[in-house]
């Protein structure tokens, strides 16, 4: 008799527990903050995720607007990249981008890059209510409020650090371009048809390159109010 008795108080403890757990899943499946409903049922250890969807749903609020945003370059501030994402650089990573954008080209467009910026830094003229899918699209503008101050970038580190590394070798082929045909054309053998040929090769290579150097290493940025949102 005592051991069936153990045995019905462990599974009323059972049935116990499940009740309240499920108390718990519902409770935080319905959870709201500031409107935004939100319709996942998560376990209790899941909580951190429910407030990361919420956050991510807020943020939408609080989001002013897309545009392009010249990542080594940046108008009138600097950029700091170690607040919110604060990790090493995987320099294999860079390298890869770095490759990429040499071989395949750059598509600015493509996973905008998160910033935080003051609503009075910010001149929302510049902005595109949605998100910018081409080359074509407004610069970012900031006003006389933001010059020599700090904005906050949320990712897109790896992206910078591939440009820089892009323009590094992008200014040195085009070095040795440049010389080339400055030799090239020095060559007494030049009315060879052969030499004619490799001198056309380099000059248009010299113009392909010198055009990519002009071009302005952006990025799309979307970007957010600060202090009216969270992470």
């Amino acid at each position: 008799e005592r051991a069936a008795d153990r045995r019905r108080s462990r599974q009323g403890k059972k049935k116990g527990g499940a009740k309240k757990g499920k108390e718990k899943q519902l409770q935080i499946a319905g959870a709201t903050s500031k409107g935004f409903k939100l319709a996942t049922n998560v376990k209790q250890q899941d909580y951190a995720e429910v407030q990361k969807e919420q956050s991510s749903l807020l943020s939408v609020k609080y989001r002013l607007g897309y545009a392009f945003m010249d990542l080594l370059n940046p108008p009138n501030v600097q950029l700091s990249f170690g607040r919110y994402n604060n990790r090493p650089l995987d320099e294999a990573r860079v390298k890869e981008l770095a490759t990429g954008f040499r071989e395949q080209g750059i598509a600015p467009w493509q996973d905008p890059i998160p910033i935080s910026v003051p609503r009075a830094w910010i001149d929302k003229s510049s902005l595109n209510a949605q998100v910018i899918e081409s080359r074509s699209g407004t610069m970012v503008e900031f006003t006389d409020a933001a010059k020599g101050h700090w904005i906050d970038v949320l990712g897109g580190n790896h992206r910078r650090a591939a440009y820089r590394q892009y323009m590094r070798t992008l200014l040195h082929d085009l070095n040795t371009a440049e010389k080339t045909v400055t030799k090239l054309r020095g060559d007494k053998k030049l009315e060879e048809d052969a030499k004619k040929e490799e001198l056309a090769k380099w000059e248009k290579d010299a113009a392909d390159l010198r055009a990519k150097s002009q071009q302005p290493t952006v990025w799309e940025v979307m970007v957010y109010a600060t202090g009216e949102w969270s992470l």
